[in-house]
């Protein structure tokens, strides 16, 4: 609480409590009571003047008025925003946020009606589907809010318990969310004790819950029987959210308990460690092992009858792998999480999916988590990797690579052949050069069915690749798996044969000439190529046809680099449309051309010569000889005697 807050915010909600506090002198609450009403009523679209703001305001914080006044001056607030939403004109709400009434309303009911759930509840609401923007939840966060926020709700277990289950849960969590963009909130709100506490509550309150599989099923088959947003726009909200606790809610309330987590984590490192701290990763992990055990047992089938339950299924879990995933991104947190073995359940997850990839309850999002969790993993822990590899999960990447054949599965496709790359990266790291083959060979031998030789392996990886020739990530990641596979000794030959064999370098090719990819792309394709062509002893159709054409593409595709890297803002728009950020264009196109260069040495093209390399030889060679000849001379001085010259 020692942090200084922003001026404006301070003295604004100084001035609000001034108005609440100044005494009406010449307006009844009656007279009040009755403007509001015929504001909300009103259908002209009209908003009230700054006077009448201060005057309502003024009056609902006045000794006279109740709580049915708080709720006016709410309904207020809802009338105001549905108003600038359907005239679209949504900047309005920001300056100042709704002319002040829910600092008001959050200043009036902290102080004078803080035991009044019904009113909190509504307040929630109301500030959830207010604050759409940053510069509205900063004006909103007041030292009342704040306040309210940690000793009204928060830590009020009693209060949590009554809106488990409703609507008001689903909006507290989302904004809680929304908050975590908030510097004062992330110093205040979310690195109080109070906060960690109520995660806590919540988290083990649901992993109560599904705790019995027939619980979790039921929840996933119970029909939703009210959208959430007829439920906030009830007239009369206080009489019926206590009774609209919904089974389907509940299951809201996991996934928007993931997705809050998920984006609070995101906000910063320290609060991602306050969040790997709480119970969620034990939420998830329970989540994900629950969902596993679901489909072993076959309860649910993929079928037009069960797309509901199969939606709430995979949204479920992707909250929870979404957060484990937004955790992991520093090595503390997973030594923090180190009793929550994850790992096993994510190999199940890609099991479940690549064997059944028709018919099964894993959706294609699920599989991309869990590849990402998977390069996650490895990229901490060599400990996670050496498991991995004993668990023969290279295989089942490429299980799930080979299945990937439509457009639709080109985000699975990115996300396998990454993890794959991360993975065999760090166990290269781990074993060196000298245990790349058995690598190879696990991935041989473990794919359903098994390949029958390298060329086959190389040829599953390869069909899947060509239907994504013009992505840039997945040109990318296959790049870098040709690169790293092909950086070996001679005895790693038998993988480039087969590579070649497959026509890896046509594709490659043809990549470098695409206009629909980035030039970092494109530079990688080039590394990769003068890895794949190191043979020492290529075939007649590598000698006659293959290397040809690399040879005639690679000095024309070289000489245009070298032209764009002195104007390359020519083709600005295609490189802005990538995924991938392009930041020092003429920098990028200087590294295509030393690529392009590095190609052409390995071939022994003279374009491709280092010449500074070949000058430091020639010098060498040049300095040697010399010295040869000299020592030779100093060691058998009469052999050398011109007699005529001696005489």
């Amino acid at each position: 609480m020692c942090s200084k807050r922003p001026r404006g915010t301070h003295a604004m909600e100084e001035n609000i409590l001034i108005v609440i506090q100044k005494p009406m002198e010449h307006t009844s609450i009656d007279e009040v009571r009755a403007s509001m009403k015929a504001f909300i009523e009103s259908a002209d679209g009209r908003t009230p003047s700054r006077d009448d703001a201060l005057v309502w305001c003024g009056a609902v914080g006045s000794n006279d008025s109740t709580s049915d006044d708080v709720t006016l001056l709410l309904q207020v607030i809802r009338k105001m925003y549905s108003s600038v939403t359907a005239s679209e004109q949504t900047t309005q709400l920001s300056e100042p946020f709704l002319l002040g009434f829910p600092q008001a309303a959050v200043s009036i009911i902290y102080e004078r009606f803080p035991k009044h759930d019904a009113l909190i509840a509504e307040l929630i609401t109301v500030l959830n589907v207010t604050a759409t923007s940053v510069a509205s939840l900063t004006i909103c966060l007041t030292t009342s809010l704040e306040a309210l926020l940690l000793n009204l709700i928060l830590s009020n277990v009693d209060f949590v318990d009554t809106i488990a289950g409703t609507v008001v849960m689903l909006d507290l969590l989302d904004l809680l969310a929304k908050l975590s963009h908030v510097e004062t909130a992330r110093k205040r709100v979310f690195s109080d004790s109070r906060f960690t506490r109520f995660i806590n509550y919540v988290s083990a309150s649901i992993i109560e819950e599904i705790s019995t599989t027939n619980t979790f099923v039921d929840l996933l088959f119970e029909e939703q029987s009210k959208d959430p947003q007829d439920s906030r726009d009830l007239a009369d909200f206080q009489s019926v959210f206590l009774h609209n606790t919904d089974a389907q809610y509940k299951l809201l309330t996991y996934q928007r308990l993931c997705g809050c987590a998920y984006v609070v984590s995101l906000s910063s490192d320290k609060v991602a460690n306050i969040i790997a701290s709480t119970r969620i990763p034990a939420l998830s992990f329970e989540l994900v092992s629950k969902i596993i055990e679901i489909s072993s047992l076959g309860v649910m089938q993929v079928s037009k009858e069960l797309a509901g339950p199969l939606h709430s299924l995979n949204k479920t879990l992707a909250g929870a792998l979404a957060v484990v995933i937004s955790l992991l991104r520093s090595k503390h947190n997973l030594k923090v999480m180190r009793h929550y073995d994850f790992l096993p359940l994510v190999v199940e997850l890609l099991r479940l999916y690549s064997h059944d990839e028709h018919e099964s309850i894993i959706s294609n999002e699920i599989c991309s988590f869990s590849c990402m969790l998977l390069s996650s993993l490895s990229a901490f822990s060599k400990q996670f990797a050496e498991r991995m590899y004993q668990m023969h999960v290279l295989s089942l990447l490429v299980d799930v690579i080979s299945i990937c054949v439509i457009d639709e599965l080109v985000v699975v496709f990115r996300s396998a052949m990454s993890s794959l790359v991360d993975l065999s990266n760090t166990l290269r790291g781990t074993f060196g050069f000298s245990r790349m083959k058995p690598l190879i060979e696990d991935m041989q031998a473990h794919t359903v069915p098994p390949c029958t030789d390298i060329t086959d392996l190389v040829n599953k990886l390869v069909d899947s690749f060509s239907h994504y020739v013009d992505d840039d990530e997945s040109v990318l990641y296959f790049a870098e798996f040709v690169q790293l596979y092909t950086s070996g000794s001679v005895a790693y030959d038998f993988v480039r044969h087969a590579m070649l064999a497959a026509n890896v370098s046509q594709l490659l090719l043809d990549s470098c000439s695409s206009d629909k990819l980035v030039i970092a792309v494109k530079t990688r394709c080039m590394h990769a190529l003068a890895k794949l062509l190191r043979v020492k002893t290529p075939s007649a159709d590598e000698l006659l046809v293959l290397i040809p054409k690399v040879l005639s593409f690679t000095p024309t595709f070289m000489k245009t680099c070298v032209k764009k890297a002195e104007d390359p803002y020519t083709d600005l728009i295609n490189e802005h449309r990538s995924s991938i950020p392009m930041r020092n264009l003429p920098y990028e196109y200087r590294k295509c051309v030393s690529a392009c260069k590095e190609v052409l040495e390995v071939l022994g093209h003279a374009e491709g010569r280092n010449k500074i390399k070949y000058t430091m030889y020639s010098m060498l060679f040049t300095g040697t000889v010399f010295m040869i000849v000299y020592v030779v001379v100093l060691l058998f001085p009469n052999t050398f005697k011109r007699p005529y010259f001696d005489q």
